[in-house]
């Protein structure tokens, strides 16, 4: 997690507990500040609310570290990648030697998984139900080699699209004993998908109950109390639509839809109702406005 510190006001007792421990510099969430569902919650309207973001070590990462890719800051990919292989699994064991290991790791997993993914959307399509689940299919896709030969792929081109096409699916379409097709200007395809789909913007606020006669929504800035359940989820909800309309609008998004969810968690304990928490999700989504 990465502090930010805005809108940092006047949170609840779990929100300023979690900045506490976050400190000045990023940390591992789930090692260092994640310890339950109520922290779990809390870290959620931290990030709902812009106060602290979330980061992680990516395929771009990566491929940066393994000097497959050149865009962007080598030398924090490679501090990151570092910081992640000395980080230990359940056995104690490293979970990378080195960066590199790490990298590489990483690029296998993406290569494998986008393999599987493009397998089993030819099956799909071909009427085969047989799926990347099968232990045949698995055993093809990562190379077995033993008394029996087992070999699988698609029989068309793999064709990538995106800024970073040429650096993951050659070795994609390799594993899938296919030909690999990257466009000259692949990289303004996800530009292209972009104007062409649909702008989505979602917002969730969670409600709490503090005291037995104060129902909380806790919004980034000063959270509220009502005395009435209702009363909470109706001023979430206006706020939260009218959020999520006004950043679809401003991503440029027309004719804008939204919709609204409630979630809530009250278990019955010997009788009695329990409130633990309500959520609110609301969503707005629309086609790019073209002028």
């Amino acid at each position: 997690m990465i502090p930010v510190r805005k809108n940092a006001a006047r949170l609840g007792k779990a929100e300023q507990d979690i900045l506490e421990e976050i400190g000045d510099a990023p940390v591992a969430a789930a090692d260092q500040v994640i310890s339950g569902r109520l922290r779990f919650n809390a870290m959620g309207r931290l990030i709902a609310g812009g106060v602290i973001r979330e980061a992680g070590f990516t395929p771009s990462d990566a491929a940066h570290v393994l000097g497959l890719h050149d865009a962007w800051d080598k030398t924090a990919a490679e501090k990151a990648a570092q910081l992640f292989a000395r980080k230990r699994n359940r056995k104690g064991r490293l979970i990378a030697d080195d960066a590199q290991a790490l990298a590489q790791a990483v690029i296998d997993r993406l290569t494998h998984r986008s393999a599987e993914v493009l397998l089993e959307a030819a099956l799909i399509k071909d009427g085969i139900s047989a799926g990347t689940t099968s232990p045949l299919i698995a055993a093809a896709l990562v190379g077995h080699k033993g008394n029996a030969r087992i070999n699988i792929g698609v029989d068309l081109p793999v064709i990538g699209l995106g800024a970073s096409a040429a650096t993951y699916y050659p070795a994609i379409a390799a594993k899938l004993g296919a030909p690999s097709v990257v466009p000259e200007f692949a990289g303004v395809a996800n530009a292209v998908g972009a104007v062409a789909g649909r702008i989505r913007i979602e917002k969730t606020l969670t409600i709490t109950q503090p005291h037995a006669d104060a129902y909380r929504v806790h919004t980034a800035e000063d959270p509220p109390d009502f005395r009435d359940l209702n009363a909470a989820k109706d001023f979430a909800s206006k706020t939260l639509l009218e959020t999520v309309t006004a950043e679809a609008a401003s991503a440029g998004a027309d004719e804008i839809e939204t919709t609204l969810s409630y979630d809530e968690k009250a278990p019955d304990i010997g009788g009695q109702i329990l409130f633990v928490e309500g959520i609110i999700t609301a969503s707005a989504t629309g086609r790019p406005k073209f002028s």
